[in-house]
């Protein structure tokens, strides 16, 4: 009995969980078709600014239009990815590939935020916040496996583009025309040291404040799942005693009703000892008495003057048997 009780309690808090898990898949894949709904605000402005205002002095055009068809691809991809999502969702919100889904998007928006800061130059500081909201996002909505993977992916990706633009593999900010003379300024190694230790400084707090937060909210979330364990077995204790006590009121009300009491005045035959019911009807002692009285028995004998006006001097006092 403990064993199955054990069993119920664990499988009632991998239900809790795997709810808890898809509400949070369902706020990650929201949060994705918002980014998307701002992405086609921002590549409207990208466009718009290419049409109407003439960059051409230091804005690199080719690059600029990759900008925009790069932004215009994870767009789509995002609405494609909610689109899969939603029909997922519909068969079983708990569905695995919700999860995957994530895990790719995850994947597409570091690769996506790792070419713009290229475009920009690695050494901008206000793209680096994107690789940081990122892996904060990451921090809250993922397994700690895959924390740690996109941690790795991110960070180590953003010094390998690092490296690859101070070794001259990559160009510096190809989308600025005078991009020579940034890459003289930005690629210089205490530039680069300074920018790095901003980058930790910015990433550690981060993710310490995001930690906390997020072990405050779990473990607030398990005292509450608790809380609501203990109040369910209390109130399961609470309707197996409250029936057992209909139960033992049932029990008592059919004994109750098995345990009549006969009273009044009873019409008896003066001869044949007939009693009328109550219908009219009438019916032998035995019988009445059975009906009225279940727990009642008769046992059949024989009293001496029967026995002397019936059976004469066949039967005597001393051989009657006493019932």
């Amino acid at each position: 009995m403990s064993q199955n009780l054990e069993n119920d309690g664990r499988a009632r808090e991998h239900f809790q969980d795997t709810k808890m898990e898809a509400g949070k898949w369902s706020v990650f894949m929201h949060g994705l078709l918002t980014l998307a709904v701002l992405l086609v605000f921002y590549i409207a402005t990208q466009i718009g600014g290419s049409v109407f205002v003439d960059n051409s002095d230091y804005i690199n055009e080719s690059v600029y239009l990759f900008s925009i068809f790069l932004n215009m691809s994870l767009c789509a991809f995002l609405f494609y990815t909610f689109s899969v999502y939603r029909k997922k969702r519909i068969v079983d919100p708990e569905h695995p590939v919700i999860y995957r889904l994530m895990t790719f998007s995850t994947i597409a928006l570091l690769f996506a935020a790792l070419t713009q800061i290229h475009l920009v130059g690695s050494q901008n500081s206000l793209h680096h916040l994107l690789i940081i909201a990122i892996l904060v996002v990451v921090f809250w909505f993922f397994r700690w496996r895959e924390v740690f993977l996109f941690y790795f992916l991110g960070n180590a990706g953003l010094a390998f583009l690092i490296y690859l633009e101070t070794t001259g593999f990559l160009k510096y900010a190809p989308l600025f025309v005078d991009r020579q003379e940034l890459s003289r300024i930005f690629l210089d190694w205490r530039a680069i040291f300074g920018q790095s230790i901003n980058y930790l400084l910015v990433l550690v707090v981060a993710m310490v404040l995001t930690w906390k937060l997020r072990a405050f909210l779990e473990s607030s979330e398990r005292l509450r799942v608790e809380a609501n364990e203990a109040l369910r077995r209390e109130i399961e204790v609470r309707k197996k005693s409250e029936a057992e006590k209909e139960e033992l009121i049932a029990k008592l009300e059919i004994s109750l009703e098995d345990i009549k009491t006969l009273r009044g005045l009873l019409p008896i035959c003066m001869h044949c000892k007939k009693i009328r019911d109550d219908k009219g009807y009438w019916q032998k002692l035995e019988n009445y008495f059975k009906e009225h009285s279940p727990e009642l028995t008769f046992s059949h004998g024989l009293c001496p003057d029967c026995a002397k006006e019936y059976y004469g001097d066949e039967l005597t006092e001393d051989n009657i048997v006493e019932p």
